[in-house]
């Protein structure tokens, strides 16, 4: 995301089956990259953003990854790997 917004250097974009999962993902996050600045999404929410500075990872479900579709909002910037 270097050069395309001032806020973050790399988004991450997950996809969870299910709201358990999402939480999961998150909790590994935090235990392995420390406490986040900020996180938005309650517990129950179709979309989680954990904010590390200068890593935003987007935790999401497939209805809401597939409705916000933020790989093609950001589609100009680089992809690094998609697993």
């Amino acid at each position: 995301m270097r050069g395309h917004t001032p806020f973050v250097d790399y988004f991450v974009i997950c996809t969870t089956q299910n709201r358990v999962q999402s939480e999961a993902v998150v909790d590994a996050l935090q235990e392995k990259l420390g406490k986040c600045h900020h996180r938005e999404g309650r517990e129950g929410a179709d979309w989680i953003l954990v904010d590390f500075r200068d890593i935003a990872v987007h935790v999401m479900l497939p209805d809401a990854h597939r409705f916000y579709d933020l790989e093609r909002l950001w589609g100009d910037a680089p992809r690094l790997a998609e697993v």
